[in-house]
């Protein structure tokens, strides 16, 4: 499913610092700069004509070099209940299928036409799985990260998502930091403020959103909105933050 999508000359102070493993996929074509993808395990340029499809089960960091800015075309899209543990680095130019895919797909961001946006990005990912250029793997946590997408309106503690992951909260903790790169709460927060944002943009109001993402009260929310995104629900409302 698409999340987002643009065609981006990123600004100077651009930058991702993913420190929580964001749960859903960047995939870049990038068309010119000079940007950097960090993990734990590599630092990777990314280059001119190449296709990258970002984890969504680890942290990372991407950063550019003002003086040549990262030039991108971008989507944000949600594997779930699939996981990307690691970065895929394909060459575009040297796949014509490929390359034709994402040419096309550029020309229809570019005119804004988001049913056919939706269609190729489809036929992106498909032809891509299907030539085994990246894998989509589920994990031993893929169910409860399925429960969890689907309840967080609800209380979600450690105690009730281990038991029903039918392990000890010890080791349900150990193996999701393992699987996921972070701790159940933080990915619990991370969903939930990603909900949050997509709810915002529909015009429902504040508190609906705060009861639709499982806080006790719109102070509760907000606190926690400001905490994760540097700014008010009602700001980011006004002035929804998107980009690559």
């Amino acid at each position: 499913m698409v999340l987002d999508y643009g065609i981006v000359h990123c600004p100077a102070d651009w930058h991702v610092d993913e420190s929580i493993a964001p749960g859903y996929s960047r995939l870049y074509y990038v068309k010119g700069g000079d940007a950097l993808y960090h993990d734990q395990g590599q630092t990777l340029p990314l280059l001119e004509r190449h296709f990258y499809v970002l984890p969504t089960a680890i942290p990372y960091k991407l950063s550019h070099d003002p003086e040549n800015p990262f030039i991108c075309v971008y989507l944000h899209m949600d594997f779930f209940p699939g996981n990307l543990s690691s970065i895929y680095d394909i060459s575009a130019s040297e796949d014509p299928v490929l390359f034709n895919l994402l040419e096309t797909l550029s020309e229809c961001i570019g005119k804004e036409s988001q049913k056919l946006i939706a269609v190729l990005a489809d036929a992106l990912v498909l032809y891509c799985i299907e030539e085994a250029l990246f894998t989509i793997t589920e994990g031993m946590l893929t169910p409860l990260l399925h429960y969890i997408t689907e309840n967080l309106d609800r209380d979600l503690s450690v105690e009730d998502l281990s038991n029903r992951a039918g392990y000890n909260s010890q080791y349900f903790i150990r193996l999701f930091r393992e699987e996921l790169g972070t701790t159940p709460y933080q990915y619990i927060i991370a969903r939930r403020m990603e909900r949050a944002r997509t709810l915002l943009k529909t015009g429902i109001t504040i508190t609906e959103v705060s009861d639709k993402t499982g806080f006790a009260d719109v102070k509760s929310f907000s606190r926690a909105f400001r905490k994760y995104n540097s700014l008010s629900p009602s700001a980011y409302r006004e002035n929804p933050v998107s980009g690559p």
